[in-house]
């Protein structure tokens, strides 16, 4: 029975073949770069670079050997005779070239830096007049040497620098203090440097040997296949090991401007929940609230906030009240053009509904009454350009513009879809159908917050630095917390139903009922005047 199995299993074995291949082995050049790719605790190689790679190897089932290297300028001379097969990061400069292939694609993108040590608490991010005066060091024959140059040029600065051989020497300059800054890749910075400046971008690349076309064409092709099938997983991978790459960091200008503000009066919309409200405490609430205290934490600057109703936010009343600025400002290109305003860039992003009885009446063809909230000037803009039919009317709040869509006042109604969703919910309201093919996006909207033009008492005001300071904490703003903070308070908005709701849905048989009960009271008292006209 035993040599039975045996023959058995070896005759599968000889009608299904197997062939077993041993995985490509490829060498890579690893020298230490920061969190581009490091020594982890366990010995291991770890970093942006490894991930890409791990990434490649899903496709290409390559197998990595990682040489050691001491630098970039050791690990070129590997490249170059023929010690290692792939190689990253690589700008495109003409010395490379000259000498390697480049991967068709990008895998990353480096930025030039300033580092000082960060226990130099008198240095500060852009802070030209004291830039002018450092010792620097870089290193001989970089690209960022050659940037720092150029950029340094900008601002008419003819800066002091000592050369290095390699980022070796060149970090042990700096933490022997031989020198002030030193110029390098970002990719460099750890919690003992602090960034004085950042510029010049470039993409950076994998190279090989000029010969090795067969490595090239299977890399391009994982890169690419990359690319189309998970399009987020470089910015991923950035966000996971340089998110100093975008971190916040505020110039001289910005420094002093946050030190030295008073807490800033902010006026918002009372009555837009979920977006802007206040609440049965008294307090500001909403969507809104929620990035503006966000904004407040990541910029450092303090703010106060002013209920304020829609009539109220015109340009004299918030000046008598000393009132600088404004949440949940639709920007449009009327308000872009008010001379007495400036805008940041948005911070939240909504659309708008229509919404009607019959929504088979609208054909984009006949004049159509349209009924919005008064002061939408940014929604009328968008309606006018893409509904040129509508017949705009205006109503004094949410309420009052789907009860003119209800009652036949107005065909249509639109609203923003956050500050919607509870009226549908209402029985008087329920007539009403949404248009799905007539949702208006406000992609610079749904609050942009703006700043006015000090008055003659408020010389300190410095309006440039501000936008600035806010436009670089609205770039730091969490999407995740930003898409979260409207789930919730949409949770929290939910229609409660009234008393009033329910006589109104079920008013039919409260009509019958209340018919009922007359009929009976009459039939009663008809009885007891019988009764007396026999007594």
């Amino acid at each position: 029975m035993t040599v039975i199995c045996f023959l058995l299993v070896f005759a599968m074995a000889i009608a299904s073949p197997i062939e077993l291949r041993a995985a490509e082995k490829v060498r890579v050049g690893f020298f230490p770069l920061g969190k581009f790719q490091y020594i982890d605790e366990n010995g291991a190689a770890a970093g942006y670079n490894i991930d890409y790679l791990s990434k490649i190897t899903d496709i290409t089932g390559w197998e990595y050997e990682f040489v050691p290297c001491g630098n970039w300028v050791e690990a070129t001379a590997l490249l170059e005779g023929g010690k290692i097969d792939l190689l990253a990061p690589a700008q495109k400069i003409p010395e490379l070239k000259e000498k390697f292939a480049y991967a068709a694609y990008p895998m990353g993108m480096e930025l030039a830096a300033i580092y000082a040590l960060k226990q130099r608490d008198d240095l500060i991010y852009e802070d030209i007049d004291t830039l002018a005066k450092l010792r620097y060091g870089a290193a001989r024959n970089s690209t960022f040497t050659t940037k720092f140059i150029e950029h340094a040029k900008e601002y008419n600065i003819s800066p002091d620098i000592t050369y290095y051989n390699n980022t070796t020497e060149l970090f042990d300059a700096l933490h022997a203090k031989r020198v002030d800054a030193i110029v390098s890749n970002i990719m460099f910075y750890d919690d003992s440097l602090k960034i004085l400046g950042r510029f010049a971008p470039l993409a950076v690349y994998y190279i090989t040997a000029k010969d090795n076309s067969a490595l090239l064409n299977k890399l391009d092709n994982a890169i690419y296949r990359m690319e189309v099938n998970d399009p987020t997983f470089d910015s991923g991978l950035l966000k996971k090991y340089f998110p100093h790459y975008k971190n916040t960091i505020f110039n001289y200008d910005e420094y002093l401007f946050i030190k030295n503000a008073p807490p800033i009066r902010i006026a918002y919309e009372t009555d837009r929940a979920p977006l802007s409200f206040t609440g049965s405490d008294g307090e500001f609430h909403g969507v809104q609230r929620d990035i503006l205290d966000e904004i407040s934490r990541i910029s450092g600057l303090k703010f106060d906030y002013v209920p304020c109703r829609r009539e109220q936010t015109e340009l004299t009343y918030l000046e008598e009240n000393k009132l600088r600025v404004i949440s949940g400002v639709r920007y449009c290109r009327f308000s872009a053009q008010a001379k007495r305003l400036r805008f940041s860039i948005p911070y939240l992003y909504s659309g708008n509904i229509i919404a009607g009885t019959d929504p088979l009446k609208y054909t984009g063809q006949e004049e159509l009454r349209l009924a919005m909230v008064e002061g939408a000037a940014s929604l009328k803009e968008r309606v006018a350009a893409k509904y040129p039919k509508f017949k705009i009317q205006t109503y004094e709040n949410t309420e009052q513009a789907f009860n003119a869509a209800v009652s036949g006042e107005a065909d249509f109604v639109i609203e923003n879809r956050y500050v919607a969703e509870p009226y549908f919910v209402k029985p008087k309201f329920r007539s009403l159908k949404i248009l799905s093919l007539t949702r208006i996006e406000e992609p610079y909207t749904l609050a942009t917050l703006v700043y006015y033009v000090p008055a003659n008492d408020e010389k300190d005001w410095n309006s440039e630095t501000f936008i600035s300071i806010i436009n670089k904490s609205i770039e730091q703003l969490d999407p995740q917390k930003i898409s979260a903070s409207v789930i919730n308070r949409s949770a929290e908005n939910i229609y409660k139903y009234t008393l009033g709701d329910f006589i109104y849905q079920y008013r039919g048989q409260f009509v019958i009922l209340l018919a009922a009960a007359g009929a009976a009271i009459a039939f009663l008292l008809a009885r007891r005047l019988k009764r007396g006209r026999f007594i």
